[in-house]
């Protein structure tokens, strides 16, 4: 039977916007491990791999990516790579292509769509749009606030 309403936010989610709402939080709630980072999965094409390897060290870095959220990044960077393919072909054969019964709509164009849904639907997920990402404030890199590991390294 489905559910009705909004999907419940992840306790760590409401944590990390400080429980604005004052519910009790799920202490149950299945808590995975953080990925710091991970090599591109083999299903990757060449674009969306490196698209991969940008995002995963940054969301891993923030504590944000998880080995249940490796999905979400995988759909993530291939929808990426395939909006760039579809504004590629749009760009090399416009917005209109011939078709039998004259012009019509360039099917990279609905591609394109798709694919930005795909990237804002699951980069949401990630917080790697303002809207989602102004609502989460993700634990600080502990290398950043160790003053002592930053004289070092200077």
């Amino acid at each position: 039977m489905p559910t009705v309403g909004r999907p419940p936010k992840p306790t760590a989610v409401k944590e990390l916007e400080g429980n604005p709402g004052k519910r009790p939080l799920n202490e149950d709630e299945p808590k995975y491990d953080i990925i710091r980072n991970a090599d591109p999965p083999k299903t990757l094409n060449e674009e969306a791999a490196e698209y991969w390897c940008h995002y995963a060290p940054l969301l891993g870095s923030r504590g944000v990516l998880t080995v249940a959220d490796l999905h979400n990044l995988e759909v993530f960077c291939q929808s990426y790579a395939d909006f760039q393919a579809a504004e590629r072909l749009v760009i090399e054969h416009g917005m209109l292509v011939e078709g039998a019964s004259g012009l019509k709509k360039n099917p990279a164009l609905t591609i394109k769509n798709e694919a930005a849904a795909r990237m804002q639907r699951f980069g949401a997920a990630l917080g790697l749009d303002p809207s989602s990402r102004s609502r989460i404030q993700a634990p600080k890199n502990p290398e950043e606030e160790n003053e002592f590991l930053k004289l070092l390294n200077a």
